[in-house]
């Protein structure tokens, strides 16, 4: 099981504070293609909530201290609510670690077969920077799972990776039909900005999650309010534009709860770091254009 990395941050200044903005959950983990069915007033739909539940007994390692369930209730969405889940949703992958049976976490499609992901969702061990190995990343909207053809870049320090992705056969989805998510212009954040997490939550299929609050802790953190758990890692963190503003890839010292701050990789940070490794790069000509 993979678990969003915490040990880095116990000791430095990023565990001083509890919240960004504290009690502002809008909306909790909810399943984006499991059990979703028809509110029964016929209008709208009925989606399954994932919750953390705290373990009756607590360890002095906070990850050990929650459980991640589904189907702790059911949450209402309009159709048009629903709608945006999907078009957002139906570009992110549930990932296979590239170096692990059994880790999983989350990547997203930036178009032409380029994915983000975290580099230790790539490599558990943290040693691998250039391999595809086993990586894998399945698509829940177009029912397919995708291989690596290449490691385009990693940054190990910051925890992010660009990969390429390949069609596993002829008879399979193109690439072509997977949906992209577009990133967001460098902007300042603030303790009223709403803020989507998707990611596999708990290694349960892509969970949609809501919260507001953000800011910068340096050049290569921002800390954010949405639940994220288990599983998150690698995952898109989405602005109300439907932009990306960062990589989800850790919880805050707190963060095993749904009242706590989480951290990504900003955005502009990566596509301004892109922007300086690959002019030689192979697809260069591709990726100048989806890194704008």
């Amino acid at each position: 099981m993979l678990f969003l990395l915490l040990s880095a941050f116990l000791a430095s200044g990023l565990a001083q504070d509890r919240v960004v903005v504290p009690s502002r959950l809008e909306l909790p983990f909810l399943r984006v293609y499991q059990d979703v069915k028809k509110a029964s007033s016929g209008e709208g739909l009925e989606l399954s909530v994932s919750a953390l539940l705290p373990r009756r007994r607590q360890s002095s390692d906070p990850r050990e201290n929650w459980d991640f369930r589904t189907g702790q209730g059911r949450h209402f969405v309009s159709t048009e609510r629903y709608a945006r889940m999907r078009r957002e949703a139906d570009a992110v992958l549930e990932a296979t670690t590239g170096d692990s049976f059994f880790g999983y976490g989350t990547a997203f499609h930036i178009g032409e077969g380029f994915v983000l992901t975290n580099q230790h969702v790539l490599s558990t061990s943290r040693e691998n920077t250039s391999q595809c190995q086993r990586f894998k990343a399945f698509s829940p909207a177009l029912q397919t799972r995708y291989g690596c053809e290449r490691v385009v870049y990693c940054n190990r320090d910051a925890d992010y990776c660009l990969i390429k992705l390949k069609t596993p056969s002829r008879w399979a989805p193109a690439l072509e039909q997977l949906a992209s998510l577009r990133l967001a212009p460098a902007q300042q954040h603030s303790s009223e900005e709403g803020l989507v997490a998707i990611g596999n939550s708990g290694g349960e299929g892509l969970h949609y999650s809501q919260g507001r609050g953000a800011r910068r802790h340096d050049e290569k953190t921002l800390k954010f309010f949405a639940p994220v758990h288990s599983g998150n890692s690698g995952g898109p963190l989405l602005n109300a534009a439907s932009e990306v503003v960062g990589v989800v890839y850790a919880q805050g010292h707190y963060g095993i709860n749904e009242q706590s701050y989480n951290l990504a990789v900003p955005i502009d940070f990566i596509r301004r770091e892109l922007q300086e490794k690959l002019p030689s790069d192979p697809d260069w000509g591709t990726l100048t254009l989806l890194l704008h």
